[in-house]
């Protein structure tokens, strides 16, 4: 075992100028002793920070490499590296940068770890911050079964001081990683990139920007017939608190990866990866409003000879809080395209909570012999918001090209009705007026039972197909999930869902169409039909009043509303589409006869009252990396 850890001296504070904190810097390999048996190695390197003073000291910048090998035996290799902070003044000293590289060997198991982390910019006395210190972390890693992890993080921006000025923006990070199973083994590499934090602003002045962080490409690997799996993250920075100004906008996550194991010398069995991309959070104020939260976007295309798993995920970055408004959550979209011959695609994205919130969308092509594909895309309200939750999934089995979206948005025109795909779902929550009524003037039932004061929860779209070059039967689940906080209403009226805009693509060939409906817990709606005939003429001005608000047992201080639909199917493109509102107008006397009747001629409406929980959303397939 070979632990060695070194540590800069920190600069001494001076009236006119602060000292630099050491720069450290090694190289190192393990010694020939190490390279029998098991071999550990351990190499820390941490950068001195730098005084303060009317101008203050730079930290100390740090380079840590560590090349280690063991002829026969397992290995562990890491190394650390982190830059020293600056030192606050009148002209603000740099943080130091941080840079850590591994390069690891053996013939059996080899672990590695790269953490480089840069120091935060010192805080400007009387002016605006200077920007943070860049990070880099790398490594390759090569043996029987090989595991790389590399994180770097950018320095903070320094802090601001008085009315006008800034804080600083926070740091780039680079992060890459590279693992080669040199037999049918297994082979890891996972990069992260953490954008630095922006500086925050005191004494009136503005909040910094967090770092916006991209990361393309930065993990590969090789195995010959084994298991490959790679992991790419990015992280955004979180945008600078303010004490009396602006507070600083979060910065995006960006995380792209395309890979393609056919293109390497040995194939692997199996190939499994994850992109995450990470919106940063808002800065906090303490008056005014939050920070805007920066988009989370994750985009994966893999490819592989035989066994594919694909997961990117991308979560929007929360507004700021604490000052009179929430900021702006930031937008997600995840996208997956995966090729193979056993595929199992997934995408999932997550807007981030605000004033606003951001929307979530997730896209998914799966294309090979069998395997399955799923989208998700959810949306958390926070405390005091009508909106609590608002969800919808797809999923679905793919025997050859299959392409599903999922959409959430709270706000907004309702989107276009659309056709195609293997699964097509999105839901907009408190929908414009102007959306609502003109659903209403196409569809004179509904509109009815919504009455002169219509108001509108959701609009939503559900629909499928079977995949291109599929045989035998199909069948398509999508998931409708709306959580209102119903203490945030003027006032309640009943509850009206109507069904609209049904359409069916090959009808003889759709051999089933579901659709399920349940109000905290309650089955509300259940249909099935056999026929693409008779689920279109229900998904045309078909409406029921599920009860009042105001009243047992929809009365509670929150309604949870989750709708199940399936479409099955016997041949290539045949599919069935429709559409759903769902709203609470003050419940009319004519329609409360109107409905009667209806049920009188066995509509489908029920109220069979408690009923056992929902079905689980759908779980996202994720790789792990071990």
């Amino acid at each position: 075992t070979t632990k060695l850890t070194l540590t800069g001296g920190a600069g001494g504070n001076g009236q006119t100028a602060g000292g630099a904190g050491a720069i450290e810097s090694l190289t190192s390999s393990t010694p020939a002793s190490s390279t029998v048996g098991n071999a550990y190695a351990y190499q820390t390197l941490t950068g001195g920070a730098g005084g303060g003073g009317a101008i203050g000291g730079a930290g100390g910048a740090v380079i840590s490499k560590l090349l280690a090998s063991a002829t026969q035996g397992n290995l562990k290799a890491n190394t650390y590296a982190y830059g020293g902070a600056g030192g606050a003044g009148g002209t603000p000293g740099a943080g130091g940068k941080a840079k850590g590289a591994v390069d690891a060997s053996t013939s059996a198991t080899v672990h590695s770890l790269v953490r480089a982390a840069a120091g935060a910019a010192g805080e400007d006395t009387n002016g605006s911050g200077i920007a943070g210190a860049t990070a880099k972390a790398k490594g390759s890693v090569s043996g029987q079964n090989a595991y790389l992890a590399t994180r770097a993080t950018g320095g903070a921006g320094g802090a601001a001081y008085g009315p006008g000025f800034t804080g600083g923006t926070g740091a780039l990070a680079v992060a890459k990683a590279k693992a080669t199973s040199t037999t049918s083994g297994v082979a890891s590499a996972d990069a992260r990139e953490n954008g630095g934090g922006g500086g925050a602003g005191l004494a009136g002045a503005n909040g910094g920007a967090g770092a916006s962080i991209l990361v393309a490409n930065n993990a590969s690997g090789s195995t010959a017939g084994g298991t490959l799996n790679l992991g790419e993250t990015a992280q955004g920075g979180a945008g600078g608190s303010s004490a009396g100004g602006a507070a600083g906008a979060g910065g995006y996550g960006n995380a792209t990866l395309t890979f393609n194991d056919n293109l390497n010398a040995n194939s692997s069995a199996t190939v499994g990866a994850y992109v995450d991309g990470i919106g940063g959070a808002g800065g906090n104020p303490t008056s005014g409003v939050g920070g805007a939260g920066g988009a989370g976007t994750a985009i994966l295309t893999l490819s592989g000879a035989a066994t594919v798993a694909a997961g990117p995920a991308a979560v929007g970055g929360a507004g700021g809080t604490g000052g009179a408004t929430t900021g702006a959550g930031g937008a997600a979209k995840a996208v997956t395209f995966a090729y193979g011959v056993s595929v199992t695609a997934s995408a999932a994205a997550y807007g981030g909570t605000g004033a606003t919130l951001g929307s979530a969308k997730a896209k998914v092509k799966a294309v090979g012999a069998s395997g399955t594909f799923s989208g998700e895309a959810i949306q958390f309200g926070a405390a005091g918001q009508l909106v609590q939750l608002n969800e919808v999934s797809v999923g679905g089995s793919t025997a050859g090209v299959s392409k599903a979206k999922a959409l959430a948005l709270v706000g907004g025109n309702a989107l276009t009705f659309a056709t195609g795909g293997a699964g097509q779902v999105w839901q907009v929550a408190t929908p414009t007026g102007a959306s609502v009524t003109a659903v209403l003037n196409a569809n004179p039932n509904i509109k009815t039972a919504f009455g002169a004061s219509p108001v509108g929860f959701a609009i939503a779209e559900v629909g499928g197909a079977a995949t291109a070059g599929s045989t035998g039967s199909q069948t398509v689940t999508e998931h409708l999930d709306l959580t209102l906080d119903l203490t945030k209403l003027a006032s309640k009226g009943d509850l009206i869902v109507g069904f609209f805009g049904g359409q069916a693509a090959l009808p003889a060939n759709v051999t089933g169409v579901a659709f399920s409906l349940k109000a905290d817990g309650i089955s509300e709606v259940t249909k099935s039909f056999t026929t693409a005939a008779d689920a279109v003429a229900f998904f045309s001005d078909t409406a029921f009043d599920l009860g009042s608000l105001a009243s047992p047992p929809l009365s509670g201080p929150t309604l949870t509303l989750v709708a199940t639909f399936t479409v099955t199917t016997n041949a290539k493109g045949a599919g069935f589409w429709g559409q759903v509102i769902i709203g609470d107008p003050p419940a009319a006397g004519a329609f409360a006869q109107h409905m009667a009747a209806l049920r009188a001629e066995g509509s489908g409406w029920s109220r069979l009252g408690p009923a056992p929980p929902p079905a689980p959303a759908l779980t996202l397939a994720r790789p792990a990396i071990a």
